[in-house]
């Protein structure tokens, strides 16, 4: 399974079950660029706290 982007999830579990579960993410719509939007106002806010 292909995501239109290359944006992939995993979760891994090595040592109990030896699992490893990957998700392809499908950002279409822009939803990332939105996303990265959002962020920049806390981003900027932690910043200038620091």
């Amino acid at each position: 399974m292909r995501a239109a982007e290359p944006f992939v999830v995993e979760v891994r579990d090595p040592v109990q079950s030896g699992v490893t579960v990957s998700v392809p993410l499908d950002l279409r719509d822009g939803r990332a660029t939105r996303a990265t939007s959002r962020l920049t106002r806390p981003r900027t806010a932690l910043a200038d706290a620091g």
